[in-house]
């Protein structure tokens, strides 16, 4: 059997999943972030990228050991037909449906950095073109060209929001504080939830256990370490982010658009150029991702269910890409199904954590491999605070 992974760095799924999570949604959060507490939040950033390793590793450790994606895993456990049904339905809604209503802001976002580099660009346009181009992507299923171009993609976002970050690097001491000194105002308490949401996400769980679980245990040690190396390359990528934002802390700035015309004034038009590659190479990542995550559960619910559909992924991810597209030109406002999606996301994120922690301290599932003690109190830990964000999370909404 071919080896799932080469070792090359950041060609593994794990870059996958850093493409997935750093999209347009991230970098607006992480510029409100520094703009508005400059770098007091780092330590949200922090806690949420080890929570995402944590998180990923223990999903594949799971798959790899069932040998199955986490949606199968799941829906085995339940001996009830109807209950099957039931858990699908909300997995079908925070996954698909969820990932369908975010693909418009990833296309759109993509489309935005295109325009601060090119500024005469039509955007409706460029977002007909960025989609095109996802669905021939998703036409010649080629994982392994798939994991490459995310590669590129993810370095061209470290290398420059990096490069902007290292420009505006604040004093240390402010750094060392912000990262390792978790402090929070009422008014951030939100801000903090909203940074740790928008890295724990819960079709990121779905997406790697679908790359992963044909692989086999030898190939387990690399592609642990592979998930956890590209997940921090996301976390300083955020952090680099929030760093850039503080260079507008306490000016009217609410959007990419008018970060891009700060930094013009302070740094001149190759400085546009630079944060508009970071948001092309985020939104693209984002947007050939989520099709791709949702594609892939869809197919795996009709297995499930009735018999393996040859195409039914691709069909699936060209449905995401056209209706975000459709969206992001025509500027309908989706805004409530957005709402409704996270809301089930946010709802349903310690309902799938509770069951991969159980799943893994199950001698039926894992036999001699059960989860090592400290893994267990991590998970423990991630569980808790996502309890506290879905709290918040809904609240906020709901208000």
């Amino acid at each position: 059997m071919k080896h799932l992974l080469s070792n090359k760095i950041l060609s593994g799924p794990g870059v996958v999943i850093t493409g997935a999570f750093i999209g347009p949604g991230t970098v607006t959060l992480c510029l409100l972030a520094g703009i508005n507490s400059g770098v007091s939040l780092l330590w949200a950033i922090l806690f949420s990228t080890f929570a995402t390793i944590i998180l990923q590793d223990m999903v594949v450790l799971l798959a790899i050991q069932e040998q199955q994606s986490l949606e199968t895993i799941f829906l085995n456990r339940f001996s009830k037909k109807w209950m099957q049904w039931v858990f699908a339905i909300l997995i079908f809604s925070a996954i698909i449906a969820g990932n369908t209503a975010y693909q418009s802001g990833n296309l759109a976002g993509t489309g935005l950095g295109v325009n601060l580099i090119y500024e005469n660009t039509n955007s409706p346009w460029v977002i007909f073109a960025i989609a095109l181009f996802c669905i021939v992507i998703f036409g010649l299923n080629n994982v392994r060209k798939f994991r490459q171009i995310l590669g590129i993609l993810v370095a061209l976002m470290s290398f420059t929001f990096m490069a902007l970050a290292l420009y505006f690097m604040p004093n240390v001491l402010d750094l060392l504080h912000g990262l390792l000194i978790p402090s929070v105002q009422d008014d951030q308490m939100m801000l903090a939830l909203g940074l740790v949401g928008t890295t724990v996400v819960p079709y990121n769980l779905f997406l790697h256990s679908a790359l992963v679980c044909n692989a086999s245990e030898t190939e387990l040690h690399f592609i642990r370490k592979e998930g956890a190396f590209s997940i921090t390359i996301g976390g300083l990528i955020s952090m680099a982010i929030v760093i850039i934002g503080k260079t507008g802390e306490g000016l009217p700035i609410s959007n990419a658009t008018e970060m891009a015309a700060m930094l013009k004034n302070n740094m001149g038009t190759g400085s546009v150029w630079l944060f508009g590659l970071g948001l092309f190479a985020a939104g693209l990542s984002s947007a050939l991702t989520a099709p791709m995550a949702a594609g892939k559960v869809a197919a795996s619910l009709w297995k499930h269910f009735y018999l393996s559909q040859k195409g039914l992924a691709l069909w699936i991810e060209i449905m995401v890409v056209v209706a975000g597209a459709w969206v992001a030109i025509s500027n309908v406002n989706n805004l409530w199904v957005i709402k409704v999606a996270q809301v089930i996301n946010g709802t349903l994120l310690p309902v799938f954590i509770t069951m991969i922690l159980w799943l893994l301290n199950s001698r039926v599932v894992m036999h001699k491999n059960k989860n090592k003690p400290w893994l267990n109190a991590a998970g423990i830990f991630v569980l808790l605070v996502s309890v506290i964000l879905t709290f918040k999370t809904l609240i906020s909404i709901l208000s």
